[in-house]
């Protein structure tokens, strides 16, 4: 059938209904794929709003407030005007005996899919408030980062606020987003700053972003929501392929025989996450703050929860080196294999109640070994038990 011809007649159409026909079919195609998507396919819609930062990385773009939903959620993100998940500014210098808590992750600590009052850093400054010691949270999470962004949102944007504690997320994405972002590089033990900014489609974002068209659409489209997933994952595919690591993960088999004795120098993207952990908690102990590193089960396929701690980093014996939580025993104990810690048909973030939990383990561990006690004397750091050169 050629649509350029009247079936009745058999003749083509004037050229005047060609171009009409020229015309609105994209938009034809375009509100059909839409309705398909909303009547068979439910899509969720989680748009991120970033924006690029003066220090080379992407934020959260300040005042902005918008929802995310899916079968299983209706929230609302609100952003104050620092860039931080939060409903006030707060003060750059910190106020005579208030204490500090910095909470540095991707989209599961700024608490994608929940409403604030149910995130991570909410759950967190209640149960202290709750167990006599009263902190300010604050959370400097962005969707998409990985370890490295979260060192040069240290330098660049934490520090400043002078915080006693200093939380890093850590997830089995942050062997992929290191590699892709590009910041650091490993060679021979020493981690280097390679100069390099990370602003993936930022500036056409920007530019997008100028149009109320635009904003509605990342909000309300389930076809574009689709599309943009897609791209996106495409584009750090290509990232991986550009940077020689299509293969990035290395196998268990592969792994070190562990960092208890003095192992030969490699380059893997598991060598540049420790590296950059003890970057973090370098830069902690510098400012005289206390470090603390949060395990992120992945829950795909609940209640089989996966770890980076299981296998990636097994040989690096994290729990060693650092101050490390992980929520694990109580996702997969038995009496909790009905529990919903992830929500299913959104972009997998941790429900409410994955929140509560990881808040809970992550206050019990600040309580248990007093983080929020320590000072320091002056500004003289304290050595990890295995140290990596660092050059700035």
């Amino acid at each position: 059938m050629d649509i350029f011809k009247n079936n009745s007649t058999g003749r083509f159409h004037s050229p005047g209904k060609i171009a009409l026909i020229i015309l609105f079919s994209p938009i034809y195609i375009l509100v059909f794929g839409e309705i398909f998507m909303r009547l068979f396919a439910g899509v969720a819609l989680m748009p991120r709003y970033v924006t690029g930062g003066d220090d080379g990385i992407r934020r959260n773009i300040p005042n902005s407030v918008y929802s995310q939903t899916s079968r299983e959620v209706d929230i609302e993100i609100r952003v104050n005007s620092q860039g931080l998940r939060a409903d006030r500014d707060f003060r750059v210098q910190k106020p005579d005996g208030v204490c500090r808590i910095a909470v540095l992750g991707d989209s599961f600590f700024m608490g994608y899919e929940v409403d604030i009052e149910h995130s991570f850093s909410h759950f967190l400054e209640e149960n202290l408030r709750e167990a006599g010691q009263p902190c300010e949270v604050l959370n400097f999470s962005v969707s998409g980062f990985g370890t490295a962004e979260y060192v040069v949102s240290m330098e660049s944007r934490v520090l400043p606020f002078d915080p006693d504690l200093v939380i890093f997320e850590l997830h089995q994405t942050d062997l992929r987003e290191n590699v892709i972002s590009n910041l650091f590089s490993l060679e021979d033990g020493t981690l280097t700053r390679t100069g390099n900014n990370y602003l993936p489609a930022i500036a056409v974002r920007d530019k997008l972003m100028q149009y109320g068209i635009y904003k509605w659409l990342i909000e309300h489209s389930q076809l574009y929501s689709v599309i943009r997933e897609h791209a996106g994952k495409t584009v750090k595919q290509l990232l991986l392929a550009k940077n020689n690591i299509k293969n990035y993960l290395s196998s268990p088999s592969d792994s070190s025989q562990g960092h208890d004795s003095e192992p030969e120098p490699r380059n893997t993207p598991e060598d540049l996450l420790f590296a950059l952990l003890e970057k973090g908690k370098q830069l902690s102990t510098n400012n005289n703050a206390e470090f603390l590193l949060i395990d992120i089960p992945n829950g795909f396929d609940p209640p089989n929860y996966y770890s980076v701690l299981d296998l990636e980093m097994k040989d690096y014996n994290l729990a060693a080196n650092f101050n490390l939580v992980s929520p694990m025993a109580v996702f997969t104990h038995p009496e909790n294999a009905q529990e919903k810690y992830y929500y299913q048909t959104g972009h997998l973030h941790m429900s409410i109640e994955g929140n509560r939990v990881v808040a809970q383990v992550a206050s019990d561990a600040i309580i248990s070994k007093s983080l929020l006690a320590y000072k320091g004397e002056g500004n003289e750091a304290v050595s990890p038990p295995h140290q990596v050169s660092v050059e700035d």
